[in-house]
């Protein structure tokens, strides 16, 4: 694994990177050599609360942010990402990716 991967997963799981075991598809002409196979939907999901419904119809962004952030506790798109990589379901890299979240 690249030292980049493992700082990316170092922000979600801590001093447990290296006790999971990471994917790496070797490609082959049933996947066009991309090493995948099928797809899986990797979300997040903001619940329409009424303190969130406020929050949206504020005039200041970052107030909406806020509320948001408390009302997912921390379940983001980035989070649910490593637990497919965690469970062997997708490659570091492509969650990586797919959460447009290269920085930690």
């Amino acid at each position: 694994m690249k030292p980049t991967e493992q700082e990316w997963l170092r922000f979600e799981l801590g001093d447990t990177v290296s006790d999971h075991h990471y994917l790496h598809g070797r490609g082959c002409a049933q996947c066009n050599g991309t090493g995948y196979r099928g797809r899986t939907g990797v979300y997040e999901m903001l619940e329409m609360t009424e303190q969130v419904a406020h929050a949206a119809n504020h005039h200041e962004p970052a107030n909406f942010m806020r509320v948001a952030q408390a009302q997912m506790a921390g379940e983001t798109l980035r989070r649910h990402a490593v637990a497919l990589v965690v469970a062997g379901r997708t490659t570091v890299l492509e969650a990586m990716r797919i959460s447009n979240q290269f920085e930690s």
